[in-house]
């Protein structure tokens, strides 16, 4: 028989404890803002239900809430304001259709997100209709070894194979616009978007990333990453357009993780690049490599 050490006995006396009215989302201090987006729209769906709930503001919080005008903040809780008694829920909601539905997110676009700076479409790259915005994830991606062998792919071969489905579904493109954490990556390595007469543009430095996110809900044709600060940005376009939105997305997320290596987060009305020449595998290292904020 195990005796039960401190950590147990805490544990024990805790759990007789936090049974208030009350349950915080426990967001993680890791998660950039694309996650922390996840736990805010459960906070949304649990409120519209009659739920006391709440998330609990992480740093990345913090930097992005300003830009949602005040509409997010009965949604967290900062953690000195949590109380003994909350229920704490661990877990990061991000499965489409079993972990939020459709009418949660559309929701939770419509009072949230779009309405707010965040999405102002004054921050936005102009765009013509026949523009497909690329959003390219490098960062720590790519920089940090243990994230690269979960989420590194050939980015080469999936552009490639995301930009035929876009002509597939939306017809002749006319210019390619890359928003990114690595822009200088970009710049350096995917000059072969022009081609066939396509214009390429790249974001421009000066652009924040909430720029980036204005751009990505402005575009009517949009080719994602693995990243879901990219998904975030694919809802808020297919909300904001309808129909008259492409989004392309990979169906690979990330390896070594429970529920495998399919993304989870793809809303069924987008079109997905289900493999890719080589497969879902870590390219070799490269100098080119470099460390880069996250959003």
């Amino acid at each position: 028989m195990r005796v039960p050490n401190l950590p147990d006995l805490k544990a024990a006396a805790l759990s007789v404890v936090r049974r208030g009215p009350r349950t915080v989302l426990w967001t993680s201090d890791l998660f950039g803002f694309g996650n922390v987006l996840y736990g805010w729209l459960r906070a949304h769906a649990r409120q519209a239900a009659g739920d006391d709930t709440v998330a609990l503001l992480t740093a990345t919080g913090a930097r992005w809430l300003p830009l949602l005008d005040g509409r997010a903040d009965a949604l967290v809780v900062r953690r000195p304001e949590v109380g003994l008694t909350d229920r704490r829920e661990p877990g990061a909601p991000f499965v489409f259709g079993e972990d939020f539905t459709r009418g949660q997110l559309e929701s939770f676009l419509d009072d949230v997100v779009l309405p707010s700076s965040l999405s102002d479409p004054t921050a936005a790259t102009l765009l013509h209709p026949d523009d497909v915005v690329v959003v390219v994830r490098r960062g720590d991606y790519w920089s940090v070894p243990e994230f690269r062998s979960r989420y590194a792919f050939d980015t080469d071969s999936y552009l490639r194979a995301a930009l035929a489905l876009q002509e597939e579904a939306g017809g002749p493109i006319g210019r390619v616009h890359v928003v990114s954490d690595g822009l200088g990556w970009c710049r350096a390595h995917l000059g072969w978007l022009a081609d066939g007469g396509r214009r390429l543009t790249f974001a421009t430095a000066d652009q924040t990333p909430r720029d980036h996110f204005a751009t990505m809900v402005g575009a009517r044709r949009l080719v994602v990453t693995n990243t879901t600060f990219g998904y975030w940005g694919g809802y808020g376009a297919t909300r904001r357009h309808g129909e008259g939105s492409i989004v392309v997305a990979p169906r690979f997320h990330a390896r070594g993780i429970p529920r495998g290596e399919r993304a989870v987060n793809l809303d069924p009305r987008w079109s997905i690049v289900e493999t890719i020449a080589g497969g879902w595998v870590e390219p070799p290292p490269s100098p080119d490599d470099r460390p880069g904020p996250g959003p």
